[in-house]
Parts: C-alpha cells; sequence; structure tokens
C-alpha cells in the first residue's frame, strides 16, 4: 500500500471515525476558502484514490472500539457541548421564572429552533453552524444579563384613599 501524506492520514482518520467526508476534507485541509460544493466534490476525489480508500477501509477494520471518539461521550469537537449549555440556560432561567408555563414555552421554541438548525447545518457545513450555534448563546447569555439586571417585579398593592 502506498504511503499517505499527513493530510490523507488525518482524513481517513476522521472518515474512519465516522466523520462525514466533507466535514474530514475541511478539518484535514485548509478547506475554508472553498465553497461546499467544491469541498464535497474534493473529498469524493480523495476518498476515491486507491490508497485512501484502503487506508479508510485498514483502519475501520481495525480501529479498536474504545478508540473511538464518542466512547467517552466528548471528542475534541465538543459536539456534545450545545446540550450542556442549553440545559444550563433552560434550568438558570426555570429556577428565576415566575411563570413556569412560559419558560417551558420559550424552551419548545428553542427545541424547534435547534432542530431547524441542525437541518441548516447540512447546507452550510458544521463549522458554520457552530458559529451561528456560540454567536446564539452568547446573545442569550447577554439579553439574559440585562433581563437579571432589572428589579423583581412585584406585585402592586391596591392604593386605598
Amino acid at each position: 500500500m502506498r504511503d499517505l501524506t499527513p493530510k490523507q492520514t488525518r482524513f481517513a482518520e476522521l472518515v474512519a471515525g465516522s466523520q462525514e467526508m466533507a466535514t474530514a476534507y475541511g478539518m484535514a485541509y485548509s478547506a475554508s476558502q472553498m465553497k461546499q460544493p467544491s469541498v464535497r466534490v474534493e473529498s469524493s476525489r480523495l476518498a476515491a484514490l486507491p490508497h485512501v480508500s484502503a487506508a479508510i477501509e485498514w483502519l475501520r477494520e481495525n480501529r479498536p472500539p474504545q478508540d473511538s471518539e464518542w466512547a467517552s461521550g466528548v471528542d475534541a469537537t465538543g459536539r456534545p457541548a450545545p446540550y450542556f449549555f442549553a440545559g444550563l440556560v433552560f434550568s438558570t432561567t426555570f429556577k428565576r421564572e415566575a411563570q413556569p408555563a412560559s419558560a417551558f414555552g420559550e424552551n419548545l421554541l428553542g427545541a424547534t429552533v435547534g432542530g431547524f438548525a441542525e437541518y441548516l447545518g447540512m447546507v452550510v457545513g458544521s463549522q458554520a453552524l457552530s458559529l451561528l450555534v456560540i454567536a446564539c448563546y452568547l446573545c442569550s447569555y447577554l439579553v439574559l444579563r440585562r433581563v437579571w439586571a432589572r428589579p423583581a417585579a412585584t406585585a402592586l398593592e391596591p392604593v386605598t384613599a
């Protein structure tokens, strides 16, 4: 089998570890300036090279199960992080909420937007989607800081004359 370049090796390792080919190509090569369709074409071409496809198959067959990115529950890209932060934001706001039904409604709306964002990731790619998710959490944090800085609303007492 022909030797792989370091970038080809990284690509093969990522694809063998169940990473999407276009994403693996973007991680292994400097593809940030390339358009997504071009990345998909180049990743397919790379994976079709006999020595690269042989390396991917060999890695898939010989990779030990504990070497899996998800074996520990966390991988280098931080994919579980959005679930952690979503739970953190919800639990923090829920305990301060005077109307729990409102908090559950907002959570449902957030889940719907999150589902849309997941499908958006197929169009724009996971790196661009990660930036969007980070921006959304930052905006949420900034809005919550403003809300928490205000004095708590109190019930109005009837005025008696």
